[in-house]
Parts: C-alpha cells; sequence; structure tokens
C-alpha cells in the first residue's frame, strides 16, 4: 500500500506549519506557495513514531556510528544528507533505514526561508 502522498508548509504568519494531504486538495497547490516551502511526508516513522518530512534534520544511528544528517529528495527518492558524523559518506538513501539498517530519530523541523536562504527551526 501505498502512503499518502502527504506535505507540510511553514506559514511565516502562524510562525508554525501547516499540514495537508494531497487528495484533500485535489492535486491542486496553491501557486503562490514557492517550491522550496513544501515539504513532502517520506513515509517513513522515526523511533518515537513521529513522521519524518523532507527537510527534517535526523540523527542516524548503527551499532558502531552515528550521524546528523538533513531529508532531502535526491536521484528519484529520498535520501539522507550527511551533515556531521562521517568523512568518507555523504548520503544514505532512505530505503536502506526503512529496512532497519539505522535508527532515526527526528531533531527537528526546519524550512528554508526564501528570503534569507536560511534554514530557520
Amino acid at each position: 500500500m501505498n502512503s499518502p502522498k502527504k506535505f507540510r508548509v511553514w506559514d511565516h504568519i502562524t510562525k508554525s506549519f501547516s499540514y495537508f494531504d494531497i487528495r484533500s486538495t485535489m492535486g491542486m497547490i496553491p501557486n503562490d506557495i514557492p517550491d522550496e516551502a513544501i515539504q513532502q511526508f517520506t513515509g517513513l516513522l522515526d523511533i518515537r513514531g513521529r513522521e519524518i518530512f523532507q527537510g527534517d534534520h535526523v540523527i542516524l544511528r548503527t551499532i558502531s556510528h552515528t550521524y546528523h544528517a538533513k531529508v532531502i529528495f535526491a536521484e528519484g527518492c529520498f535520501a539522507f544528507k550527511i551533515l556531521s558524523g562521517s568523512n568518507t559518506l555523504s548520503i544514505i538513501f532512505a530505503h536502506m533505514v526503512s529496512q532497519g539498517d539505522f535508527e532515526c530519530e527526528v531533531l527537528g523541523k526546519f524550512y528554508l526561508d526564501s528570503k534569507t536562504g536560511m534554514e530557520i527551526q
């Protein structure tokens, strides 16, 4: 079964995320929302049962390593871009996490401010 196409968008007025399912919008997303502001649900849950979205910062753990990573969309799928914890590893693809090779915990929800180009939590 496919996971629902869920998204979230940062609301600059309320300073919070608004969540929606693509089915509830009949496939239409307002055109005044910049593409980089829309974050899609990966279909994965972290160790606490929280949904993991594109743009989230996470901790990935194996038996011997811990990595700080950011959820991105690359090569046609969701992946974790390693930000720290490795000198040789740069990307871990989401299917490796879903198979149980890694323990994943969401650190925080981030969005990219289109005006400043900075990530804000």
